[in-house]
């Protein structure tokens, strides 16, 4: 499905809330190309990273792994911090059969951003067993 202009102009945003609409309604197809059309149009801030999460969640949905990475990719350039991108991105590792470095990733981001203190009583052992995965001790 092609995204037509309209007689008027759309705001990047206007088109990005397009987007989440036909995500919610599970057309990722079609959110897709609001997503891409609301990137082009020049997103700030938050709408922003919105956007590289989204389209690269939905990328990952219909089996597009390499365009998900991509995205997820581009949109860490942008937001390196970001724990919904690297979420992404390391389910995106899963699903392209890198799984080590999935749980991996996955592993370092919940010890580095969970306030779970049973979580957080096992920090050094599960930083050494996301370093460690296959190793038996």
């Amino acid at each position: 499905m092609e995204v037509t202009t309209s007689a008027y102009s759309e705001s990047a945003t206007s088109v990005l809330q397009k987007a989440f609409a036909f995500d919610r309604e599970g057309q990722e197809f079609q959110a897709i190309e609001y997503y891409k059309k609301a990137l082009s149009m020049g997103l700030k801030g938050d709408d922003l990273l919105s956007a590289h999460v989204c389209l690269g969640s939905s990328y990952r949905a219909i089996g597009e792994y390499e365009k998900a990475k991509y995205i997820l990719l581009e949109g860490l350039f942008h937001f390196p911090k970001s724990t919904a991108l690297k979420t992404f991105l390391y389910l995106v590792q899963y699903n392209r059969e890198q799984a080590k470095d999935a749980v991996e990733g996955l592993l370092k981001l919940l010890v580095d951003t969970t306030r779970d203190k049973d979580i957080l009583k096992y920090k050094d052992s599960l930083n050494n067993y996301a370093k460690n995965l296959d190793r038996q001790f």
